[in-house]
Formats: structure tokens, C-alpha cells, sequence
């Protein structure tokens, strides 16, 4: 085997020990759309909203697939996930979770989450230009917070912050 063959069979190896195994495959249902629900060897669990019921089957991966961890490979604005500011916002909204975005010019937009029974319980200003992390963020500081929330559950994808 040739030095280059060698460090490609090593990387490759060094990938697959990195990579999660789809343990569990399912449909679920997220208000009038569709997406997929994962469950891998190590625990984790992962899920995200597709579209409509026959794209989110045409989505869906089998058991025992290797894939890379899904928090690896995520952009805040990943069009695969829908994690646009307004579905984040909407979503908050439907499990009562109150957000509050508020624009200081030039000095970037202040994002607070919130409720009534808890007040403000998470706050972090963005650049002007870094805005489209806040969906990530609020998604992260929403399911740490409100942990037996319809949101949490829904965006169990994400990493806590």
C-alpha cells in the first residue's frame, strides 16, 4: 500500500469512529408539516422539520446509517432544517416562549427569551451582520430553559449552549 493510500485508509477509519449510528427512523408530524426523528447508538437523539409528508419520507435514512454528528454540519440558516429567524419565532410563540428583538443601530440588535411565569431568562446582543446566529442561539437557550416544552422537543437537534 503506497503512503498516500496508507493516510487515506487512516482518515477514513478516523471518520468512522467520529460518525453517529442511526439506531432508530421515524415520520413525525410538526403542526401541519412533516419531518424526521432520529435515534442513534450513543443516546442522542435528533429530529428536524422537512416539509410535507412525502418529502420527509423521501428524507428519511435507514437504520444503521453512519452519519457525521448533525451539530457538526449545521449553519444557523441551513435551508435542510428550516432554522430561519421566523419559523424559530413562531415555533417560541407557539409554546408560549416570548422573545423580544430589539435594534440599537449600529450597535446591533439585542435578542431576550423569555415568559410570563419566568421573566427574561436568557439575553445576548449580535453584531448588526451577525444576526442569523440568533436562531441557533435562541433555539439552544430555549430548550435549556424551557426543557418540557413543545419547542424543546421539536428542536432537540441543537446543542445547548
Amino acid at each position: 500500500m503506497t503512503t498516500s493510500a496508507t493516510a487515506r485508509t487512516r482518515a477514513h477509519n478516523s471518520d468512522a469512529r467520529h460518525k453517529w449510528k442511526i439506531t432508530g427512523a421515524r415520520l413525525v408530524p410538526f403542526d401541519t408539516e412533516w419531518g424526521v426523528a432520529y435515534t442513534f447508538a450513543n443516546g442522542n437523539s435528533w429530529s428536524y422539520r422537512v416539509g410535507t409528508r412525502e418529502a420527509a419520507a423521501h428524507e428519511l435514512m435507514q437504520t444503521g446509517t453512519l452519519i457525521d454528528p448533525p451539530h457538526a454540519n449545521l449553519a444557523p440558516l441551513d435551508a435542510r432544517i428550516h432554522l430561519a429567524l421566523t419559523r424559530v419565532l413562531e415555533d417560541l410563540a407557539a409554546s408560549e416562549i416570548s422573545v423580544l428583538i430589539a435594534n440599537f443601530g449600529g450597535r446591533g440588535f439585542d435578542v431576550r427569551l423569555g415568559n410570563s411565569a419566568h421573566g427574561i431568562v436568557a439575553r445576548k446582543r449580535f453584531a448588526n451582520h451577525a444576526l442569523d446566529r440568533a436562531p441557533t442561539w435562541l433555539a439552544a437557550e430555549a430548550r435549556k430553559h424551557f426543557p418540557e416544552s413543545t419547542f424543546a422537543r421539536r428542536y432537540a437537534i441543537y446543542p445547548l449552549s
